[in-house]
């Protein structure tokens, strides 16, 4: 293997771990609600690992037309109590200065 390989294998790798700065793995939607200003916040039976106040839930712009997906998957996953991976691709805790956003959805069967 040449130093071409190592180097774009290790771009990759920060890439991967980039993107999943912080969230949580095989919890449970406890909450959804929806706020005055649009924002959606999902609560968890766990914690996240995001150094935000709010350590229970992440949130989405409910007019964001790239969250749909999102936005249905969590209401799958509360509906029928189904294990989750969320996750953030940002360390800030943008939603009203306390909630990570949420860019990753995986309902687990």
């Amino acid at each position: 293997m040449n130093i071409k390989n190592y180097i774009a294998i290790i771009i990759l790798m920060n890439a991967v771990n980039c993107f999943a700065s912080c969230g949580l793995e095989n919890a449970k939607v406890i909450d959804v609600h929806q706020y005055f200003d649009g924002n959606i916040f999902v609560r968890f039976d766990k914690s996240t690992n995001c150094n935000c106040i709010e350590k229970t839930r992440l949130a989405f712009d409910s007019g964001d037309p790239t969250k749909q997906f999102i936005q249905s998957m969590v209401l799958l996953a509360f509906a029928s109590n189904s294990n989750v991976t969320a996750y953030s691709s940002s360390t800030e805790c943008s939603v009203h200065g306390n909630t990570a956003v949420l860019d990753y959805f995986r309902v687990l069967k």
